[in-house]
Formats: structure tokens, sequence, C-alpha cells
């Protein structure tokens, strides 16, 4: 990533700001605990959202390795939304 200048050399995130150099790596991670809906249901649990439809993609040929397939970014969520409730 350095090589390709894809990285702050600076070592600093400025995102949106006029001296942003590059990005900078980070690590992260998250976790949601989800429940089939039948079984939230019998248990009494306080649904507040139901995820209707999911898609994954590798993305195909892109124009770098920062930048995604916008045709197939496009085709995934179309194909997400018609899962989900039809039409997008």
């Amino acid at each position: 990533f350095q090589r390709m200048g894809a990285l702050n050399p600076e070592g600093r995130c400025r995102a949106f700001d006029a001296d942003a150099g590059g990005m900078v790596r980070g690590e992260g991670c998250a976790v949601a605990v989800l429940k089939r809906l039948s079984d939230a249901e019998r248990d009494g649990d306080r649904v507040l959202a139901v995820i209707r439809s999911s898609a994954v993609n590798s993305d195909g040929r892109s124009n770098g390795l920062l930048a995604p397939n916008s045709e197939a970014q496009r085709a995934l969520l179309a194909r997400a939304h018609t899962r989900a409730c039809g039409s997008p």
C-alpha cells in the first residue's frame, strides 16, 4: 500500500480534509447476535428489525485495489433488493 501511494506517510487519518494525504489502515470488529424471527416471537422477544435479504459478491474486476467494480456493486444491490421486496 505504501509503494502505490495509498497510505498517508504521516500515519494520520484526515478524512475529508484538504490536507488528507492517503488512508491509514486500521482493524476493527463488530458482532451482531441474530435470532430467527420465529424463535424471537416464540420467546416473546422485542423485535427491532427483520433482515429480509442479504447478498455477497467478490466484486470481479475493478479499476484498482481500492476502487470497487461499480457494475458488480449495482448488480449485488439489485439482487438483494429483489430478494427482499421485489423491484429496487
